[in-house]
């Protein structure tokens, strides 16, 4: 348990820096590149529809998932991952048309990539190291995120052009291919795959957590993909301090994880209750380093939030089921991705201001479930708290239905025009040899 300890914590160490560097500066570099903010924004709307695919693909073949090997598929993922990330600048500089789909992919590939660190590092240690893990995981990826965003500052600052990014990009692969080298290392043993729990409350807990974090995350998404290029394009600053926005909740994030670690489940209320003031700040001011201020204000709450999160999941994983509270915590975020940038691709057409307006909505009624459906901070008696949860936990599961049921309807109905598309192909070449056969054999091929 204690090397396990060490393996995920050196793991983050790696993994920060390189998705500071490769998702980080994503939003940056595709208004560099030329696109629009819209563009941008139904980019990743379109591949974060395909990760929540890869999430039910994932949920629904779990046996598969968790069989024979699994330390290796996650090895394979895990690196896979990372190569797909580093090669975007390439793919947006020398082959613009494949921009779309090796974006898409690297996206999705983030989702096996989080269900299965989390099954393995909710398979190899008690809750209370658990917690731990955790705590520390947010801790040290904060510190190496920090350097990584120091890196890409420095690099932006003083390099002209937009080659600047290939060269980020290059270097933030190659140590995400250090962590994945990391984890080879970890003692990662085939996890158990049991009956979910379909009712208890667990499974009402769980559906609450699930939807307030998926609220929550969804507002994060509208801020991190809108934020920067707010203050370069109609705050006229410069890209540098676009990075250190990110940079400063960096910071705040590595003090905040260790703060709020040791803290009681009540005192997690007063920084819920920033979060939905944030884009009402952003909007206000005017001035473009004063933004870092706010952006220090975001992260020490935020923190906060995903911790509760993180914590409820793994008090009631070993009762609950190991596998669904990975795959619920991974799905939680790609579905905020797509509720979040789906509401923000809606909004864009108004402005910004209903850009920023759509995250405070979306932190609102994040904010909302928490105090009224989860018990551990609500406002209301335990007993009124359970009875939202339950009614919280109908709702969800009956969206959940919907989604999962509509999410297979669409792939039927690709996997159906792929094959037509294949045998329209194959009629052709067919007749086209046919074609050729004839006029071979009448000597006048043309």
């Amino acid at each position: 348990m204690r090397k396990n300890f060490v393996v995920f914590v050196v793991e983050v160490l790696a993994g920060g820096f390189y998705v500071s560097i490769t998702r980080g500066l994503a939003p940056i570099f595709f208004i560099i590149y030329g696109l629009e903010l819209a563009e941008v924004l139904k980019l990743n709307l379109i591949a974060y529809l395909i990760a929540l695919a890869v999430s039910w693909i994932f949920y629904t073949f779990r046996s598969v998932v968790v069989g024979r090997g699994f330390k290796h598929k996650l090895l394979f993922f895990h690196t896979l991952e990372r190569l797909m990330w580093g090669s975007i600048p390439f793919v947006a500089l020398y082959k613009p048309q494949l921009l779309y789909p090796i974006y898409s992919l690297a996206m999705a590939l983030t989702v096996p990539v989080s269900i299965m660190l989390n099954i393995a590092m909710m398979s190899s240690f008690d809750t209370a190291t658990l917690k731990r893990v955790y705590a520390y995981r947010n801790a040290f990826g904060s510190i190496s995120t920090a350097i990584g965003q120091t890196l890409s500052m420095i690099v932006i600052a003083a390099i002209e052009g937009i080659y600047k990014y290939v060269l980020l990009y290059v270097v933030a692969m190659s140590i995400g291919l250090i962590s994945s080298a990391i984890l080879v290392y970890a003692s990662i043993k085939t996890p158990e795959v049991r009956e979910e729990v379909s009712v208890g409350i667990e499974a009402v807990k769980s559906s609450t957590v699930f939807t307030f974090l998926t609220f929550l995350t969804a507002a994060g998404a509208v801020l991190g993909i809108s934020w920067g290029p707010y203050i370069v394009k109609e705050l006229k600053a410069e890209e540098y301090l676009a990075v250190a926005l990110g940079f400063a909740m960096t910071l705040t994030n590595t003090g905040a994880a260790v703060f709020w670690s040791g803290k009681s489940y009540g005192l997690y209320r007063h920084a819920l209750t920033i979060l939905p003031l944030i884009p009402v700040a952003i909007t206000s001011i005017k001035l473009p380093y004063l933004h870092i201020a706010i952006a220090v204000a975001y992260s020490f709450a935020n923190v906060a939030a995903n911790l509760l999160a993180s914590f409820i999941f793994a008090e009631i994983a070993k009762r609950f089921s190991i596998y669904r509270a990975s795959t619920m915590l991974s799905t939680a975020f790609v579905l905020a991705q797509v509720v979040g940038l789906g509401a923000a691709y809606a909004a864009s057409t108004y402005g910004t201001q209903a850009l920023f307006l759509t995250s405070t909505v979306l932190a609102g009624i994040s904010i909302a479930i928490a105090f009224l459906a989860i018990p551990e901070i609500a406002l209301v008696a335990p007993e009124l708290s359970m009875a939202y949860a339950a009614h919280i936990h109908g709702v969800s599961l009956a969206l959940y239905n919907f989604t999962i049921s509509t999410v297979r309807s669409y792939a039927v109905i690709s996997v159906k025009a792929l094959a037509l598309a294949l045998a329209l192909i194959a009629l052709y070449t067919v007749f086209r040899l046919l074609y050729y056969v004839i006029h071979l054999l009448v000597g006048t091929i043309p």
